[in-house]
């Protein structure tokens, strides 16, 4: 779903899919919320950054609609919570932040671009 990787002080997020959208699922979340605390334990240097990185024609296409279903409204909802702490995460992360937005960012996926990018 995702892959971390560290170059001297530099962290590099990538978000990993089969259909190259990277759509936000609990899976997604999961991997990404253990990435950013990694980099949280690991940066311990003041030049440090987080680079959020995605291949393809999207950076992020919002939520996986299909996980949410057949009971879209509980299992959405909790999906959303899930995501607020990804949005946390990053914004409370002590280095700086840059979301690498080659492609198209919807919904849930422009919030994770705009947050990613913010540091």
């Amino acid at each position: 779903m995702c892959t971390l990787e560290k170059r001297g002080s530099l962290f590099i997020l990538t978000l990993i899919s089969d259909d190259h959208e990277h759509r936000l699922s609990p899976h997604l979340i999961d991997f990404v919320l253990s990435a950013l605390s990694q980099v949280n334990t690991q940066s311990i240097t003041s030049g440090s950054a987080l680079i959020t990185v995605a291949y393809g024609k999207f950076f992020c296409n919002s939520v996986n609609v299909p996980w949410g279903q057949p009971s879209t409204h509980l299992r959405l909802h909790k999906m959303v919570e899930s995501f607020r702490s990804i949005i946390v995460a990053l914004l409370f992360l002590p280095i700086q932040t840059i979301a690498a937005v080659s492609g198209h960012a919807a919904a849930g996926g422009l919030v994770l671009a705009l947050v990613a990018g913010g540091g």
